[in-house]
């Protein structure tokens, strides 16, 4: 028996991952990502599209094993989501991503790209339901 998270309890840990995120080290980019795709797997009613299929799983467990943690990263994104990443300095990486029905987009750095492109994906879901929430 399990009990059902309500948006906001959703959208409060996806905001408390995206922040923290921002600050994580490189040695954690393989609980970040994984933590991104547990996120993922249980998004309520609005965000049900960005649901992680089996697929995906597999491929972002298979990234991670390989230590090809921008790639996992990347495929954490939903398919109708755009991504811009760039290079703040030589020490941060900077991602920004947009969601379908998203307005604008959503910026956030890291250490590395794995980091930046799940904080700002994280964030992302934040600005999306504020959009929604408008209209």
């Amino acid at each position: 028996m399990g009990c059902k998270v309500t948006i906001s309890e959703w959208l409060a840990q996806v905001d408390e991952l995206g922040m923290a995120a921002t600050q994580a080290e490189p040695d954690q980019q393989d609980a970040y990502i994984f933590a991104m795709g547990r996120m993922l797997s249980h998004c309520p009613g609005d965000f049900a599209h960005a649901r992680l299929s089996d697929s995906q799983d597999e491929r972002i467990c298979a990234f991670v094993g390989k230590g090809a943690y921008a790639d996992a990263a990347l495929a954490l994104l939903p398919a109708r989501s755009g991504l811009m990443t760039s290079c703040v300095g030589q020490l941060m990486a900077c991602a920004s991503v947009r969601l379908e029905g998203q307005v604008g987009e959503t910026t956030a750095t890291g250490q590395t790209f794995a980091l930046a492109i799940v904080s700002a994906l994280a964030l992302s879901f934040l600005d999306a339901y504020a959009a929604f929430a408008l209209v």
